[in-house]
C-alpha cells in the first residue's frame, strides 16, 4: 500500500485535488439549488422547468458545433508546437461561429415557441423563456474549453460552475425566506441572467489572462477547417449530452411532468458520484494531448493507471455514501421526491463501473480518434433510449435509471475496446493495477 500511495503521490493528483474542490463546491451548489427548486416548485413545476432546459441545452449544443472539446485539444497542442498564430486564429473563428449561431438560435426558438399553439399556454411561455439561455449556455462551453487547453483547470469551472447556480441559490433563498411565490418564470428568468453575468466573467478573465497576449488573428483564418475538425466533437458533445437528457426528455414525454420531477434529484445528485472523474479529467485532457503531439505513448499511460486507481477508489466510496444515504438526500427535497431513492443504487453502480474503465473517451478524442468516442457514445444513447422506451410506460422512474445505466455500461464496454487498439495498453482498473505490480520492486 505504501508503496501505491508514493507511486499516486504526483503532481497530477496534486492538481486534481484542487479540482474536486471546485467541483465539490460545485456539486454542493446543484444540490442547494435543486433542493431549493424542489421546495418552491413542487415536483410538476420542477418537472416543466427541468424538460424545457433539457430542451434548450441540447440546442446549445448544437450550436456549439464541437468547438468546445475541440478547443482543448487544439489549444494543448498549438501551445506544444509554439504555434501562437495558429492559436490566435482558432480562438477567433470559434468564438465568432458559436457566439452569431447560438444567437441565431435563440432567436428562432423564441418565435417558434412563443407561437406554438400545441404547447400549453404556461409551458409555452416558460419554454420562450428558456430560449434565451441558448447564446450564453454555448458560450460557457466554448470558452471553458479554451480555459482547458490554457491549462487554466479552475478558471474553466469556477464561472459556470460556482457563480452561475451561486446566483440562482441567492435569489431563490431570498423568495423563500420571504415567503415570495417564486414559480417556474421567475426561475427561468434568474437563470437567464446568473448564465449571462458568468459567460461574461468567463470571457473578461480569460482575455486578461491568456487572450490579450496572443497576435493578432491571421486574414483569412481558416474556418473551414476548424468547421471540419469540429463537427466529429459536435457530434460527440450532441451524443452525450442526448444520453445524459434523454431520461428526463422521454420521463416528460411518456410519463408526464409528476414522474420527470421525481426523478430530478436523483440526476442532481448523480454528479457527486460522477465528481472523481470529472476533476482529474480538467487536467488529463491537456496533459494527453501534449503528450500524444510528442509521441510520448509511455507517458499517456503511465498517467492513465494513476487517473483510473485514484478515480475508482474515490468514485467507489462516494457512490456508496450517497447510495446509502438515498432516503435521508431525497427525503429533504419533499415527501414525493422520497420515492425515488432506491434509483440512485442503479446510477451509482454504473458511475463505478464508469470510472473502473479508466478514461476511454478522452484517451480517444485527444489522440484524434474522436469518432471511435461517437460511435461508442451513440451505441450508449441507443440502448438507453432502447430500454427506456420499453419500460418507462409502465415503471417510470425507474425505467429511466435502468435505461441510464444500460448507456453507460454499453459505450465505457465499446471504448475500452477502441482504447486498447489504439494504445496498446490496457486503461481499466485491471489494466492499472497490473501495470503497478510490473512496477513494484
Amino acid at each position: 500500500m505504501g508503496t501505491l500511495v508514493r507511486q499516486l503521490n504526483a503532481p497530477f493528483a496534486r492538481a486534481t485535488g484542487a479540482s474536486i474542490a471546485i467541483q465539490l463546491g460545485a456539486v454542493g451548489l446543484a444540490f442547494g439549488q435543486a433542493l431549493l427548486a424542489a421546495r418552491l416548485l413542487g415536483a410538476a413545476g420542477y418537472g416543466s422547468v427541468a424538460w424545457a432546459m433539457s430542451v434548450v441545452s441540447v440546442i446549445a449544443t448544437v450550436c456549439l458545433l464541437g468547438f468546445g472539446p475541440l478547443a482543448v485539444r487544439e489549444i494543448a497542442a498549438r501551445r506544444a508546437a509554439g504555434d501562437t498564430a495558429g492559436l490566435s486564429s482558432f480562438v477567433a473563428v470559434s468564438v465568432a461561429v458559436v457566439g452569431l449561431l447560438s444567437i441565431a438560435a435563440a432567436a428562432g426558438f423564441v418565435w417558434f415557441a412563443g407561437r406554438a399553439s400545441w404547447i400549453a399556454g404556461d409551458y409555452r411561455e416558460v419554454l420562450a423563456l428558456c430560449g434565451l439561455l441558448i447564446p450564453p449556455l454555448a458560450i460557457i462551453a466554448l470558452l471553458r474549453g479554451v480555459a482547458q487547453g490554457f491549462g487554466r483547470a479552475l478558471l474553466a469551472q469556477v464561472p459556470g460552475d460556482l457563480v452561475r447556480p451561486g446566483i440562482l441559490i441567492a435569489a431563490m433563498t431570498a423568495a423563500f425566506v420571504t415567503g415570495t411565490a417564486f414559480g417556474p418564470v421567475p426561475f427561468i428568468r434568474t437563470a437567464i441572467a446568473g448564465t449571462w453575468i458568468a459567460a461574461l466573467l468567463l470571457g473578461y478573465l480569460l482575455w486578461r489572462d491568456e487572450l490579450s497576449a496572443l497576435p493578432a488573428p491571421e486574414r483569412g483564418a481558416r474556418a473551414r477547417s476548424h468547421l471540419v475538425a469540429a463537427l466529429p466533437f459536435l457530434g460527440l458533445g450532441l451524443t452525450g449530452l442526448l444520453e445524459a437528457e434523454a431520461s428526463t426528455l422521454m420521463l416528460g414525454w411518456l410519463a408526464g411532468p409528476f414522474e420527470t420531477g421525481i426523478f430530478q434529484p436523483v440526476v442532481r445528485i448523480a454528479p457527486l458520484i460522477m465528481l472523481p472523474v470529472q476533476a482529474a479529467l480538467m487536467q488529463f485532457a491537456p496533459l494527453v494531448a501534449g503528450h500524444w503531439q510528442r509521441g510520448e505513448i509511455g507517458q499517456i499511460h503511465a498517467l492513465t493507471v494513476k487517473f483510473t486507481i485514484l478515480t475508482v477508489l474515490v468514485t467507489a466510496g462516494v457512490a456508496l455514501a450517497i447510495a446509502l444515504a438515498g432516503p435521508l438526500l431525497l427525503g429533504v427535497f419533499g415527501s414525493d421526491f422520497a420515492q425515488g431513492a432506491h434509483l440512485l443504487w442503479f446510477i451509482a453502480a454504473a458511475q463505478v463501473f464508469n470510472a473502473a474503465c479508466g478514461p476511454v473517451g478522452t484517451l480517444l478524442i485527444m489522440s484524434d480518434r474522436s469518432g471511435w468516442t461517437l460511435a461508442g457514445q451513440l451505441l450508449g444513447l441507443a440502448v438507453n433510449v432502447a430500454v427506456g422506451l420499453a419500460l418507462i410506460p409502465a415503471f417510470g422512474a425507474l425505467g429511466a435509471a435502468l435505461g441510464m445505466a444500460g448507456g453507460i455500461a454499453a459505450w465505457n464496454l465499446a471504448l475500452v475496446v477502441a482504447v486498447r487498439r489504439r494504445f496498446g495498453f490496457d486503461p481499466t482498473l485491471l489494466g492499472a493495477v497490473a501495470a503497478l505490480g510490473r512496477r513494484s520492486p
